[in-house]
């Protein structure tokens, strides 16, 4: 599982996709994120982590409703 900081930077890296017009290796990112962000929800260790990836979670998918 990658550690919460390892997805905020593949968000990051996402947002640059993105703005290079970049539609298929963002929606690959976009998967990839999505179930990184799953796994970590069964392995959170207390309530602010969930909360960070539920924070993530909303973020992509609103980067997905963009593409």
């Amino acid at each position: 599982m990658k550690k919460l900081d390892e997805l905020q930077r593949e968000i990051m890296q996402l947002m640059v996709l993105m703005a290079e017009k970049d539609k298929i290796k963002s929606m690959s990112k976009i998967e990839s994120i999505r179930v990184d962000l799953y796994d970590a929800l069964d392995f959170a260790d207390n309530d602010d982590e969930l909360v960070r990836i539920g924070k993530f979670l909303k973020i992509v998918e609103e980067l997905e409703g963009k593409l």
